[in-house]
């Protein structure tokens, strides 16, 4: 009978196993994911906030640049549409150059950005490899039984519970025949 009771405890702590290195996979998947979004809400929030801030910016230039303009021009004594004109095209000349400056500009900063979000989604990679490669025997063998289908689980209780019925038959008609000699 004890080696029923025996089987029977290791079988037990194998599902117990079992259960806390799935529950432990499944929390560091979790936990993996969870960082991977925020960091991406993140970004893309900070580009939002880059480009509104830009826009804003850029519409306050232009002001500042055509008051400045017209009042030269009309303290230079010349007709307002012609010196118009002349700004409106130096304007241009001079925000096209400016909005080119500050692309470059964003797509370092994007690119530098996305080199260290690739940094660390490979560093958990990493991590979640490593923790999956130094896994004891037990775990190993959790994860193996973790992948076994349902038909073949019940199979395999089946199996289990046929084994012993045998071993309490045979312990209770002939227990010598399982004494090791």
């Amino acid at each position: 009978m004890s080696l029923f009771l025996r089987l029977q405890q290791l079988d037990d702590e194998n599902s117990e196993l079992r259960s806390c290195e799935k529950r432990k996979l499944q929390d560091e998947v979790e936990t993996m994911s969870d960082r991977l979004n925020e960091e991406t809400e993140s970004r893309r929030k900070m580009g939002d906030k880059l480009s509104h801030e830009r826009h804003q910016n850029q519409k306050e230039k232009e002001s500042t640049q055509e008051l400045y303009k017209l009042e030269a021009e009309a303290k230079r004594g010349r007709s307002p549409s012609a010196g118009l004109q002349e700004y409106q095209t130096r304007t241009r000349e001079a925000e096209l150059e400016q909005e080119i400056k500050r692309l470059k500009q964003d797509n370092r900063t994007l690119k530098e950005q996305n080199d260290e979000l690739n940094g660390q989604i490979i560093n958990l990679s990493i991590q979640g490899a490593k923790n999956l490669m130094s896994a004891s025997f037990s775990d190993s063998l959790a994860a193996e039984i973790n992948s076994v289908s349902r038909a073949e689980e019940e199979i395999n209780y089946r199996l289990q519970d046929y084994i012993d019925k045998i071993i309490v038959a045979i312990m209770e008609s002939n227990p010598s025949i399982l004494e090791v000699k």
